[in-house]
């Protein structure tokens, strides 16, 4: 009896093989490097357009500008001198804005020869992206959602920005929601936001970013026919601190069953000051059996 009893034991509580663990937590890591793209793009966007000092990769073509509004394209070279924070690769970047210099702006954003897939997928661009500049701190805010995200193929006329005053007021509308502080709350909502601290430098690369958010940048199933879903709760990252991995707050990732919402595991990662490329492991349920305490590669940098 004892036997069966612990055979059971052994079934109900299936812990994780290796090779599900590192393909589940590649949601996190595309969720971490997504919103980083994100908060490069609205830093140097605001650095252009309120005629910050600019680094040398990029082009700025102002097409328009009066008192009170602008618009205009920036292209961006990546490369090994100018790399992509937790991306790396080359490539380039363009990004169409229009600006509001008593509001704020929205962006969209092409990306071509870059080395970043969402699931199966290459990354293409953003649609729309709307920043602010928050007066309590003087820090940037910007923030996404699933459907703004391009996969596959598209088109370069997603920079052809031409939104009506209703349409860009809307945009920047999309702003006023708080920000996330639960992950069983973000988890499903598919909005991410992020906070840019520019530190009053022109270094983009000293750029602190803090990420609340969470939910599917693509649909991502994992290897046990679970829907996955991941959240960033206050995760910081200071690329000209640690490349390698987010420096503070929390990672979470849950794996639900299809159709009736039963957990099938869920993580809840610590970020640390430690540069190693490594999460610490709070909790591990379900799948993830096993894996309290212990450290997990984050980012991948092949």
């Amino acid at each position: 009896m004892v036997f069966i009893l612990l055979l059971f034991g052994c079934f109900a509580c299936t812990p994780y093989r290796d090779m599900d663990i590192e393909t589940d937590v590649e949601l996190l890591q595309e969720g971490i490097q997504t919103s980083s793209l994100i908060g490069y793009s609205a830093s140097l966007a605001s650095s252009a357009f309120n005629d910050t000092i600019l680094p040398d990769n990029l082009i700025f073509q102002e097409i328009y500008r009066d008192e009170s509004t602008s618009n205009g394209l920036i292209t961006v070279a990546i490369n090994d001198t100018f790399p992509l924070p937790f991306i790396g690769g080359s490539g380039f970047l363009t990004i169409a804005g229009l600006w509001d210099y008593n509001q704020g702006g929205v962006i969209s954003v092409l990306c071509t020869g870059l080395n970043m897939n969402l699931g199966s997928l290459p990354l293409f661009g953003f649609y729309t992206v709307p920043i602010i500049m928050e007066d309590e701190d003087q820090t940037i805010l910007a923030v996404f959602a699933e459907q703004d995200i391009i996969v596959g193929e598209g088109s370069d006329t997603i920079l052809n920005l031409n939104l009506t005053n209703p349409q860009f007021n809307n945009e920047l509308n999309r702003l006023e929601t708080n920000l996330p502080g639960d992950p069983f709350a973000a988890v499903t909502q598919n909005v991410w936001f992020i906070r840019i601290n520019q530190q009053n430098t022109a270094d983009l690369y000293d750029d602190v970013f803090s990420l609340y958010g969470g939910g599917q940048i693509v649909e991502a199933t994992s290897t046990s026919g679970g829907i996955l879903y991941h959240a960033l709760i206050g995760t910081k990252l200071q690329y000209h601190v640690c490349p390698l991995n987010p420096t503070d707050g929390i990672g979470f990732l849950q794996n639900l069953k299809a159709g009736d919402g039963l957990e099938l595991g869920t993580l809840l990662l610590e970020f640390h000051s430690n540069c190693d490329g490594n999460a610490f492991v709070q909790i591990g349920t379900g799948k993830y059996f096993g894996l309290g305490g212990q450290y997990l590669d984050i980012i991948n940098d092949d």
